[in-house]
């Protein structure tokens, strides 16, 4: 039986490694694009968050610990708006989700709320 398990663990490593490989040259081309390391995986921090049903763009500000003001410094987006967009009374644009995004170092899709 160890035997068995070994064969497969050997098969499918280089599997992992191409995925991995894979992930690797994704976040270098969103590197590149946002001209900023870009986060590719999402911190069980921030899964827990979003499942208690905090907003992303707060769960992912808070995961990086940092305030509204300060995002709102990095972002040059209005606390104000960073603060209506976290307690979900304006969506923000595109324009105004990029730059947030780029400020955390994730990719825009991560700050989108999932829709009921």
């Amino acid at each position: 039986m160890a035997n068995r398990f070994q064969a497969i663990s050997q098969a499918s490593s280089p599997r992992r490694r191409g995925v991995r490989r894979e992930d690797d040259e994704f976040a270098a081309q969103l590197a590149v694009r946002h001209g900023a390391p870009v986060e590719t995986t999402i911190p069980l921090e921030v899964v827990k968050a979003k499942l208690d049903g905090v907003h992303p763009l707060k769960a992912w500000r808070e995961f990086r610990d940092i305030t509204q003001l300060q995002l709102s410094s990095r972002s040059g987006v209005g606390r104000d708006l960073i603060a209506q967009i976290e307690t979900s009374k304006k969506q923000g644009g595109v324009g105004t989700l990029e730059r947030l995004a780029r400020a955390l170092g994730v990719p825009i899709e991560a700050l989108l709320k999932a829709q009921d």
